[in-house]
């Protein structure tokens, strides 16, 4: 059945503590919880549930939940106890006053990545609106895009026997083509833009992509541009390139920082969920890291507008 809204408390808990009274409000998790459009993710998502049974879990919480343990890079178990430990975590999920126990079902999120993990895109789109609001993202800079792919370990330990076996494998498929399953990286191409297209709300203008891209499938192959390539890159275009291969390090801070170095979910499934959801932190922590240094700015901006007051009064 689709989650109930949370409500507000209607009077205080006289023995609760308001998570607003004991929190900094200008924390940069409680400036990106009051930024969220839940309303919208709780109308995207209702499809996902049926008219009977059970009400789930409050949208809000679940996937707030999913958004700090990505975010943070936490495992299931790690974000529970924190959760309890961390009024900020608690007040991101939604709760008004300090809960000293867990009042969810620790298998909350096995069931809600199953349920709604062909939907997480949206949370892909959230960020990066929220982004845009912030100021930290214009809206031209979507019109350029640069693409890579990479590999994503699943965690499957092979035994003694198939790992001998999975050895004999690796080295014959040095010599071998790629498989199906594993398909070239320019047949990929014109389906990543399309789904960028998709999320960003805006054409793709120019893609920049490195030498394995050649022979892609692109819709507009004049706009896509190679690493290496001389013919047509002049200009911004020839500055826009130099940094394709920023997109490294990004990916390299997905591995280390996100959960893209080992994937711990189950099939093809839990593969799509991590990847998104690994690109989901990633957004959210450039977004943290923006509100705080927008917070350090204006504070800085309010002391420099008083200190010359209390210097004229001190003065007198």
């Amino acid at each position: 059945m689709r989650p109930k809204q949370q409500q507000a408390a209607r009077h205080d808990d006289l023995f609760r503590a308001r998570l607003d009274q004991i929190i900094n409000m200008k924390h940069e998790l409680v400036a990106l919880a009051n930024k969220v459009d839940w309303g919208w993710i709780d109308d995207q998502l209702a499809d996902h549930f049926s008219d009977q049974g059970r009400p789930a879990e409050p949208v809000r919480f679940m996937i707030g939940m999913l958004m700090l343990k990505h975010t943070y890079a936490l495992s299931d178990e790690q974000l529970w106890e924190r959760w309890v430990q961390d009024p900020y975590f608690q007040y991101f999920t939604g709760e008004e006053f300090f809960q000293h126990d867990l009042p969810h079902e620790r298998s909350g999120l096995s069931h809600w990545r199953k349920r709604i993990g062909d939907k997480l895109e949206i949370l892909l789109q959230e960020s990066l609106r929220i982004a845009e609001a912030a100021g930290a993202l214009s809206k031209r800079d979507l019109a350029r895009v640069t693409v890579d792919t990479t590999v994503q370990p699943k965690n499957v330990a092979f035994p003694t026997d198939a790992r001998l076996l999975e050895s004999a494998i690796q080295q014959l498929g040095k010599l071998a083509k790629a498989l199906p399953g594993n398909p070239y990286d320019g047949h990929t191409l014109k389906e990543v833009i399309e789904e960028t297209e998709t999320l960003t709300g805006r054409e793709i203008e120019r893609a920049y992509v490195d030498k394995g891209y050649v022979g892609h499938d692109a819709a507009k192959p004049n706009r896509v541009f190679k690493s290496g390539q001389k013919r047509g890159v002049h200009g911004q275009i020839k500055k826009e390139l130099r940094r394709r291969s920023a997109i490294e390090a990004v990916i390299g801070h997905c591995k280390t920082d996100g959960h893209m170095a080992r994937n711990f979910l189950k099939g093809r499934l839990g593969d799509q969920i991590n990847a998104v959801m690994t690109a989901v932190g990633y957004n959210f922590r450039l977004i943290l890291k923006w509100l705080r240094k927008l917070l350090c700015k204006i504070i800085a901006a309010i002391w420099a507008a008083l200190t010359p007051i209390s210097m004229l009064k001190t003065a007198s």
